[in-house]
């Protein structure tokens, strides 16, 4: 049974300019996630139409990198595909590139989801919290 370790190192082998690039995308995401959260938080504490322009901003940013996960796993699909038609009848090259086409989409998928989900969920806690401060504001 291989170790953990082992089993990322061998995704990254695989395609590592694509696995790169994914794992970039996914940090940037993650921290657009802690990013946003923040600023959920200061919104709760002190809604200002600023605040909740940033809070948008990085809603729409945090949706951007989720949706730059999956493509770039599609376009790992196309290299793996283009490796197994260019192996010339190596069983070895055509699995080698299945399978670089299978991790790469499968990564992209993995780490495009809870992102997506982060988005709509932090979006949907934003638009509450407009909806109360412009209920508030109208109340004054």
């Amino acid at each position: 049974m291989e170790s953990i370790s082992g089993a990322i190192v061998s995704i990254f082998e695989s395609a590592p300019i694509l696995m790169s690039a994914l794992a970039l995308a996914s940090l940037c995401a993650f921290y657009m996630v802690f990013s946003c959260v923040w600023t959920l938080k200061v919104l709760a504490r002190s809604p200002s139409a600023e605040a909740f322009a940033r809070a948008r901003r990085d809603v729409f940013t945090l949706k951007v990198l989720a949706g730059a996960s999956p493509m770039l796993g599609l376009l790992g699909t196309v290299v793996g595909i283009g490796e197994c038609v260019g192996a010339s009848g190596s069983a070895q090259a055509v699995a080698e590139g299945i399978s670089c086409a299978l991790l790469t989409t499968q990564t992209g998928l993995v780490l495009a989801i809870p992102e997506w989900i982060a988005a709509i969920v932090i979006a949907s806690k934003i638009k509450t919290l407009e909806i109360e401060f412009n209920a508030s504001e109208t109340a004054r």
